[in-house]
This record gives structure tokens, sequence and C-alpha cells, in this order.
């Protein structure tokens, strides 16, 4: 892998953004105001569902590491 997982998020996390604000752009120049489609209503739920995950791709980049549990089944 070329770039570290924290890396990783946190560049998905600015490229979620910069679609998050393009989105909501486009959505307020006037698509907002056209009839609401199909494509437009999906438009809509794109945005809510990225402003919904961009706070959580960013809740994990900012928790502290944690080592995983093991797993009980092989500890017999």
């Amino acid at each position: 892998m070329g770039i570290t997982t924290r890396e990783l998020l946190d560049t998905s996390s600015a490229n979620l953004r910069t679609l998050a604000a393009f989105l909501a752009e486009q959505l307020d120049e006037g698509v907002a105001g056209a009839d609401l489609t199909v494509e437009v209503r999906a438009c809509h739920e794109v945005l809510r569902s990225l402003r919904a995950l961009i706070p959580k791709i960013e809740a994990v980049t900012r928790a502290p590491a944690r080592l995983p549990r093991p797993n009980r089944a092989q500890n017999w």
C-alpha cells in the first residue's frame, strides 16, 4: 500500500467533503427549485448520506488507537 490507512482516511474524508460541497452548491443553484425528479431526490439523498458519513470517518481518525480484541474461540 502506497499510503498509510490514516492518510487514506484523511484523503477520503477530504474528497467526500469536496463532493458534498459540490452537490450542495449545485442543488442550491437551481436544481432545488426545479421539479423534484428522481435524479434530484437521489442527489439530495446522496448529500444527506455524505453529511452523515463524513463525521463518522473523522471520528475514527480522531479516536485513540486500540489493540484488537483476542478471538475468544481460539483461546481454549
